[in-house]
Order: C-alpha cells, then structure tokens, then sequence
C-alpha cells in the first residue's frame, strides 16, 4: 500500500497543504486518505474477481478537490469559513454524503 499512498499523497500535496493545513487538518486528510486507499484496493480485488477492471486512484483526488470547491462555495453562500466545511466532511463518515469520500466511493467499482 505505500506505494498507492505515497502516489496519492504526491497528488494531493498541494491541496493538503493549501487547504487543509490552514486549518489543522493535515493529518485527518491523510488519516481518510489511508482510509480511502484501502477501501479502494478492495474494491479493486473485488472487481478482478468478477471479471470487470477498476478505475484507478486518481478518483480520490477528485474527490478531495470537489471537497475544497465544495467547502469555497458554502464559505461564499452561507458565511462560514472555509474550515469549517473541510472539517465537517471530516467528520462525516465516507459512507455517508457530505463526508470525504463518499462522492469516489460512491462510483461502481
């Protein structure tokens, strides 16, 4: 797995450091990351076992910016900041919507 995270974790580099660690997130982010990674290799096996091929992990980087996108929008719509948003997708689990990682895990695998 070290070589997924540490290609996962080259990719997002700069959003982790942009977005999240102003707001003392740098280690929850990654801490998902793992998460996600794990769940995807899973789901990878799974797939090659029933014959179909899966996407690759570029999807949970998308996943990471329409987070930010996501949390600049809320910030201008309803006044929060920024943080606030990235910290509740956070805290939300990925299984469910509105937490990191539900918009990649929710693609068929």
């Amino acid at each position: 797995m070290s070589q997924d995270r540490e290609e996962m974790l080259d990719l997002c580099k700069h959003i982790i450091g942009y977005d999240y660690a102003p707001c003392g997130l740098s280690k929850a982010v990654s801490t998902r990351i793992d998460e996600l990674i794990v769940e995807w290799r899973r789901r990878r096996e799974n797939a090659a076992n029933q014959g179909r091929e899966s996407g690759g992990l570029r999807v949970i980087f998308y996943d990471l910016l329409r987070a930010v996108k996501q949390a600049q929008a809320n910030e201008e719509r309803n006044g929060r900041s920024k943080c606030y948003y990235l910290r509740r997708g956070l805290q939300i689990p990925p299984a469910e919507p509105g937490g990191l990682g539900h918009w990649s895990l929710s693609f068929r695998q």
